[in-house]
């Protein structure tokens, strides 16, 4: 049974920050990266993506109790009222949830915006060159060699530094002005974006950042965005090296050359866009790193226990959550009954005829013994299939 709480998001949060912990260090650390190899970097951040979108309990889950001390601050932070308006109890976590609530649409209607003021900036100041020499020659070539239908539109932006991909579905590559460089190196800058736009890569980043949108309060999405589109870039420069050390040594210096005209300054619009270089000089380093030993083999075997690794500590994850402990031996510190019993051995509660539930039509229910009210519960997962479920319409008075 899936099944939400505030110790289900507690678990997620802290599980995944831990996962990106460990991508981090794969990615900072050059034997460990080497090793792993971009597929399995990715592979694992998948499984970080997937973990903030369920952030859910499941059939398997074995709960654990936590400390009565911690329970005390949860249950307090759960179902302590500061304050009432009317009838409604005011408390921590519905406070915390308006705040997530608002600071996402925030989130979500600047990110709009500022997609706005960007496409329209690009249709009011850029330049079209797509039927321009080398360009319209060299797409041509590349959708030719790619199966594809040539659907991209090249512009010429002042103020660009590097060239980037624009457009999820209407593809436009932006140069900056006067982008001088030899028409071997345009020739992989054009089929580098090309290349994104093939596999999805912008819709995947819009992805990404409207799930990190979503967690805005946890500092550690940060890094989600950042190494994500690392491991993006290093898909696309592996790609189209292929292995071969001629197309990978005239890569590299496509990326030399670039990243000398741009003159290390960061790209704009980095939000919307798959930029040739990144904004960070760490990461191009990464990426050479990756180039130089695109040439070995792996060993399947160590692939495969590295999937099999990441998976178990995926399904692991889930294993266990860890929930409120009522003790109800202490009146002063236990929100239920001293009438409640807990069968300590399957963690189940057992309350006798004068309980009852009122489910709230929201996916809560407030507990009552004897007519008053104890708390509010996420699931009635823990009591008897048999306690008494009113609605707000019928219940006691």
């Amino acid at each position: 049974m899936l099944h939400l709480s505030m110790t289900t998001l507690l678990m997620t949060v802290l599980t995944t920050n831990l996962f990106l912990v460990i991508l981090t260090i794969f990615l900072c650390d050059t034997k460990l990266m080497i090793r792993a190899g971009y597929k399995l970097l990715a592979f694992f951040a998948v499984f970080v993506l997937l973990r903030l979108l369920l952030p859910c309990e499941f059939a398997f889950t074995k709960t654990l109790r936590l400390p009565l001390a911690i329970s005390k601050v949860a249950v307090f932070f759960r179902n302590g009222a500061l304050f009432y308006l009317g009838t409604e109890k005011i408390t921590l976590w519905r406070i915390f949830k308006w705040i997530w609530g608002i600071g996402f649409a925030v989130g979500l209607a600047r990110y709009l915006l500022a997609y706005l003021k960007a496409r329209y900036a690009v249709t009011l100041y850029g330049k079209v060159v797509t039927d321009t020499e080398p360009y319209r020659r060299l797409l041509e070539r590349i959708c030719r060699e790619h199966g594809r239908r040539n659907r991209f539109t090249v512009i010429e932006m002042p103020g660009l530094d590097v060239p980037v991909l624009f457009g999820v579905f209407a593809p436009r590559i932006l140069v900056p002005e006067r982008f001088a460089l030899p028409e071997t190196d345009i020739y992989y800058i054009l089929q580098h974006e090309a290349s994104h736009h093939f596999h999805h890569d912008l819709l995947l980043k819009c992805f990404i950042r409207l799930i990190t949108l979503m967690y805005w309060w946890d500092p550690f999405c940060i890094l989600l965005n950042r190494q994500t589109d690392v491991l993006l870039e290093m898909r696309i420069d592996h790609d189209l090296t292929l292995t071969k050390v001629d197309s990978t040594m005239d890569y590299m210096n496509c990326l030399i050359n670039a990243s000398e005209y741009a003159n290390a300054k960061a790209p704009v619009l980095r939000s919307f866009t798959m930029a040739l270089l990144p904004t960070e000089q760490s990461d191009l380093q990464k990426r050479y790193i990756m180039l130089y030993n695109n040439q070995e083999k792996r060993k399947n075997s160590l692939s495969l226990a590295f999937c099999v690794i990441i998976l178990l500590f995926y399904i692991f994850s889930y294993s266990i959550i860890w929930e409120i402990y009522y003790n109800p031996g202490n009146i002063a510190t236990s929100p239920l009954s001293p009438r409640t019993e807990i069968h300590a051995a399957d963690y189940t509660y057992s309350i006798d005829e004068d309980s009852y539930c009122i489910d709230n039509g929201d996916g809560t229910y407030d507990i009552y013994y004897n007519n008053e009210y104890l708390l509010t519960e996420d699931s009635l997962q823990y009591y008897p299939k048999d306690i008494v479920i009113y609605t707000k319409d019928n219940c006691p008075k």
